[in-house]
């Protein structure tokens, strides 16, 4: 089967995976982890917008290529494909964040969420309808690979201090986002597409083209939006108001020490 590709929605699907990340982790960096409750609605937030940056990406990078047939998405699986990578940027942030293994925080939180992308992309490409779809194990591995590799880097630039500086956050964000985009593309490349004569039989909800378009759209907007504000907010001087970072308390002097009696100059 012979497929083209829309530039314009693979740019702006590169768009949409550096934005969302970028703000998901400033939404995220810089917190005390003992304010547990607003440590958590953090997390959530960092979590639902870097996942679902992962979720649009993919979605849009499908619809950038143009099928000689009618094409059409199965609900569950697109659903379960957006819970995957929801699932997996939080934990990933969690175990990174709290620093909860140590020096291998990184490490694991990279490769979890690594790997939740790549699952993601597999489970949201079984979810296509319309065409037949060949999987190699060259592609499976080499995304796999560039997914851990590259969230492990990115984690670690984001969240190896305690409160990163704007430029190791946004750094992180672009390379979180390009990692996206890397993974779903590359993946992609190692994709058979191939007609088949006759669907099978489903009973489960299909989504058409303009149904899956239409969310894509809208949650472009929304990760856009939030992206828009955080900048405004930067720009104009202020700090997210969720940022909470424990000062240093000032030394109190102690009423036990000794004092030392005052000496007269000779």
């Amino acid at each position: 089967m012979i497929i083209s590709y829309d530039p314009t929605l693979i740019l702006l699907s590169v768009f949409v995976a550096i934005t969302g990340t970028i703000t998901g982790l400033t939404l995220t960096t810089g917190y005390d982890v003992s304010h547990k409750f607003n440590a958590a609605v953090a997390l959530i937030k960092g979590a639902v917008l870097i996942g679902g940056s992962v979720w649009l990406a993919h979605y849009m990078a499908l619809s950038a290529i143009r099928f000689p047939v009618p094409v059409s998405y199965r609900f569950v699986e697109a659903m379960i494909s957006l819970y995957v990578a929801i699932f997996g940027a939080g934990v990933g942030l969690f175990i990174v964040r709290g620093q909860r293994f140590g020096i291998a925080s990184h490490t694991l939180g990279g490769a979890f969420m690594g790997s939740a992308i790549v699952v993601m992309h597999y489970i949201g490409m079984l979810s296509l309808r319309g065409v037949g779809i060949g999987q190699t194990g060259t592609g499976v591995i080499v995304a796999s690979l560039i997914a851990v590799m590259a969230c492990i880097l990115a984690l670690w630039l984001a969240f190896r201090k305690r409160s990163s500086a704007v430029t190791e956050t946004l750094g992180g964000g672009m390379l979180l986002g390009l990692t996206i985009v890397a993974v779903h593309f590359t993946a992609l490349g190692t994709t058979a597409f191939y007609f088949i004569r006759q669907l099978p039989a489903t009973t489960a909800p299909l989504m058409p083209l303009n149904v899956m378009a239409f969310l894509v759209a809208a949650g472009t907007s929304a990760v856009v939006g939030m992206f828009l504000y955080m900048f405004a907010k930067l720009a104009l001087g202020g700090v997210p108001e969720q940022r909470y970072v424990q000062s240093a308390p000032f030394p109190q002097p102690n009423p036990f020490a000794q004092q030392t009696p005052f000496e007269q100059p000779q």
